[in-house]
C-alpha cells in the first residue's frame, strides 16, 4: 500500500516521529514488544516499531534524528521518509507537544541533537529491556550511560535534556500511546501519511 504525506505545520526541532515499519523486523519489534516504548502509536493493523525525533542538520537541512543498529545515532533527511511512505515502505507520522516548545528548548533540543551525531546504538539496554518484556524478569541491564541509547531512549532523554517530564522513567512498562494524548490535547499531530 502506497501512502500520500501530509505535513501540516513547519517542522520543529523535537517533534517526535513514530515509524511504522512494513518488514518482518519492524513487524516484531512494534507487535512482539510494543510495550518497551516510552512512546506508541497504535492505530492501524500494527504499532509503531521506531522513534526519531526533528531536528535541523548544521547544513539546516530537516531531519529524523535517530538511534539505528549498526549505524548509531544519526541525522536522516525527513524526504526519505517520505519517499518510502509513498513507496509503501513504511508509514510514519509526526507529533508536537500541544503547549510548544520555548525558543530556548528548541535551540538546546537542536544543539544535544548534533552533539549526540555518532553515539553508539545501545543494544544491551535493548535486549535488557526485550528479556524485561518477554520474562517479566528486572532488566539484565540499566544503563544511565549518556554515550549509548536506542532509538526510544534517545526520544526520552531529548526531554529530559530541555526539562520536559512527558515520560515515564524508562524501566516502567507504561508508553504513552499517542491516539489518547493527542484526543487529550497532549499532543497535535503535525504530519501523517494517507492512502494514496
Amino acid at each position: 500500500m502506497k501512502f500520500q504525506v501530509k505535513i501540516n505545520k513547519k517542522l520543529q526541532a523535537g517533534d517526535i516521529v513514530l515509524v511504522k515499519g512494513f518488514s518482518f523486523f519492524g513487524w516484531l519489534i512494534g507487535t512482539a514488544f510494543r510495550m518497551d516504548s516510552p512512546i506508541k502509536w497504535c492505530s492501524g493493523i500494527r504499532p509503531s516499531s521506531h522513534n526519531g525525533v526533528i531536528g535541523f542538520s548544521k547544513a539546516g537541512e530537516v531531519c529524523v534524528f535517530e538511534a539505528i543498529v549498526q549505524r548509531g545515532f544519526i541525522a536522516t533527511p525527513i524526504n526519505y521518509y517520505v519517499k518510502k511512505a509513498e513507496a509503501g515502505e513504511c508509514e510514519f507520522q509526526i507529533v508536537r507537544l500541544t503547549k510548544g516548545l520555548t525558543p530556548q528548548q528548541f535551540l538546546l533540543a537542536n544543539k544535544w541533537l548534533n552533539e549526540q551525531l555518532g553515539t553508539d546504538y545501545d543494544i544491551r539496554s535493548y535486549i535488557s529491556h526485550i528479556w524485561r518484556i518477554i520474562l517479566r524478569l528486572p532488566p539484565i541491564w540499566n544503563s544511565n550511560n549518556k554515550s549509548h541509547f536506542y532509538c526510544s531512549e534517545a526520544v526520552q532523554k531529548l526531554y529530559a535534556v530541555i526539562g520536559e517530564s512527558i515520560f515515564a522513567p524508562i524501566t516502567m512498562i507504561a508508553p504513552i500511546h499517542v491516539e489518547q494524548e493527542v484526543a487529550k490535547g497532549t499532543f497535535e499531530v503535525i504530519g501523517e501519511c494517507f492512502d494514496a
